[in-house]
Order: C-alpha cells, then structure tokens, then sequence
C-alpha cells in the first residue's frame, strides 16, 4: 500500500495507482467473501473504508473500467454496503456484457441477501457467457448444493474439477454433495484429494470422520 501511497503522491491523476491502492488494503483484511456463510459486515473496517475511496477515485479518473468496478463492488460487498453493490454489479453487465464479472458479482449479492435461487440464475448467465469460468462453476455448485439440488452440484463441481484439479474447497464440496447422494466411495476420494491440496480443511476431516 505504502508504494501506491507514494506514486499517488507522485501523480494523482493515474487510476491504476488508486486502484492498486484499494486492492492492496482489500489484501491486508485477510476476508474474503464466502458464498456459504451469512455475511459478516466489515463496514468499520478502516482499511476497507479507504479501499472502497480508493476505487471511486479511480472510477472517477477511469470511468466504467473493468477491473476498477469488479474491484469496488467486491469491497462493498465485503463491507455489507449491498445496495452499492448490486448497482456497480448492474453496470458491470450493461457495460460488459461479453464478461461473466458482473454476473458471478450479482450471484455474490443474492447469496449475502440468502436468496440462493436468484444467486444461482445469475450464475448460470455467467456461464452461458463463459462456460468453463472456474468462480462461476464453484459458486454455482455451492449454491445448488445448499439449495439441496445435490446431483446438480455434484455435476457441476465434476465439471469444475476436470478443468483444474487443485482446488482443494471445489473437492470439499464435490464430496459432501456426493455423500448426500449416497456415492460412499467417491465422496472419500473427493475429501481426501481437498485434504492432500490443503491439509487444514476442517471441514473435510470433519466429515471423513463421519464414515
């Protein structure tokens, strides 16, 4: 933070130094939006705060860029500003159609509203845009598994792994939606394959103690 601090000193006028800016204090809270638990507001976060300032200076100075709007509503999702959210997310998908972002973003803001349904359509947009996007395939999956639909979690984390096979939290949920179906075997080879990429999975020992 403190080089991007310094080279606004220098020019104030380049976006891409308030937008390193704002991702390098997103960083420094270590909190990452999880679609599988209730949203845990960090409004009072300061970091957070000067992330989210940092963006709309860059927004200002780059209007409707990609990568400067992706980053501000993933930080005021974060923060629990979710009316601020849903409209940077809707001016992602005017703007960017071609791109799954805003989609993956506007399913983020259903699943912190507990709205899963409306999650997983946004989701399922973004993949008709991108149908191997990795994020999009994920949170799907999890959205269909918490929604009780398994076997279309499961297929769909399947999918997701056979395109990159070192994600240890896809494996997780590949195998618990699996032992929901009953697939005894293979719901242990999923959580010991998550376990053999990340070994602190709590979860996955939790549930491989189960059988």
């Amino acid at each position: 933070a403190l080089m991007y601090d310094r080279a606004i000193q220098i020019n104030g006028k380049a976006p891409e130094s308030w937008n390193g800016l704002g991702r390098a204090l997103v960083g420094k809270t270590t909190d990452r939006f999880d679609p599988t638990k209730p949203l845990v507001s960090l409004g009072d976060n300061q970091d957070l705060k000067k992330a989210i300032w940092a963006f709309k200076q860059a927004d200002a100075l780059k209007k409707n860029d990609l990568e400067v709007l992706d980053s501000l509503g993933s930080a005021l999702l974060l923060s629990g500003r979710l009316p601020e959210a849903f409209k940077v997310y809707n001016n992602i998908v005017q703007h960017y159609p071609p791109v799954p972002n805003g989609r993956i973003g506007l399913g983020n803001y259903y699943m912190a509203k507990g709205d899963r349904l409306a999650a997983i359509a946004e989701y399922e947009k973004a993949l008709v845009v991108e149908p191997n996007y990795l994020p999009a395939l994920n949170n799907l999956g999890i959205a269909y598994f918490l929604s009780d639909q398994h076997g279309k979690a499961r297929n769909v984390l399947l999918k997701s792994t056979s395109i990159s096979a070192e994600q240890p939290g896809t494996w997780y949920w590949l195998g618990m939606a699996q032992t929901k179906l009953r697939e005894k075997e293979q719901a242990i080879a999923s959580l010991k394959r998550g376990l053999e990429i990340e070994p602190r999975m709590f979860g996955a020992w939790l549930a491989l103690a189960d059988y």
